[in-house]
């Protein structure tokens, strides 16, 4: 008989830190699927300050890619099924994941801001929803499900999507986002004329103007 069970696993994590010096706000950057924290700390560091605290981790589930006859660790927040639809593994243990890390790091309980990135924009809103200090969202090429969670109205959710992208559709992140829109949460829905899934110049320029806001 098969059965499903809850087991609670330890193990250690990496994480990239940008601790400042004297910080006034907090930055959590979420990466996406089959990427790492290095990735996206590398691509969005040189926008922010480097007074700011900046916090870049893996996501808990690692999953080993073969490249050039070797594993390279490679890291997910959840796991989807699209075929099926069914969340194998649901956004709440990803969300409860960030929020430790943020109690750890952000002690004198700054603003947070969290820039996602595909799968990482996905979970973002999750995480709103356990930690009152997050007052802005900024999703990259994600779709926030309304659905899914319980929105935070105190939080800004902004999203920057390219017109090309092939990956996630813009017309199904703009119907979430206009949905956030009616229910009175603030915040900007961007389109990038030239952009695909990926993070390029034209991403990081306009999620530039939406940090100085």
């Amino acid at each position: 008989m098969k059965e499903t069970i809850s087991l609670s696993l330890t193990y250690d994590h990496d994480v990239l830190v940008n601790k400042g010096n004297n910080p006034k706000r907090c930055f959590v950057l979420l990466h996406g699927y089959l990427l790492d924290g290095d990735y996206i700390y590398n691509k969005l560091l040189p926008i922010l300050n480097e007074d700011d605290l900046v916090i870049a981790p893996n996501g808990p589930f690692l999953i080993p890619v073969e490249k050039k006859e070797k594993h390279i660790p490679k890291y997910s927040w959840y796991f989807f099924d699209a075929s099926s639809e069914t969340y194998y593994i649901n956004f709440e243990p990803a969300a409860k994941y960030v929020n430790n890390i943020l109690n750890y790091y952000n002690t004198e309980n700054l603003p947070v801001t969290i820039i996602g990135y595909s799968q990482g924009g996905y979970l973002s809103p999750k995480i709103a929803e356990i930690n009152s200090n997050i007052k802005t969202i900024i999703g990259l090429a994600c779709v926030f499900r309304n659905k899914k969670f319980i929105i935070n109205k105190n939080t800004t959710y902004h999203q920057i999507h390219g017109n090309l992208d092939v990956i996630v559709e813009k017309k199904n992140a703009l119907a979430e986002w206009e949905d956030l829109k009616s229910r009175g949460n603030k915040g900007d829905f961007r389109s990038l004329e030239n952009s695909g899934h990926r993070i390029d110049n034209e991403f990081l320029a306009e999620l530039k103007r939406l940090i100085l806001i």
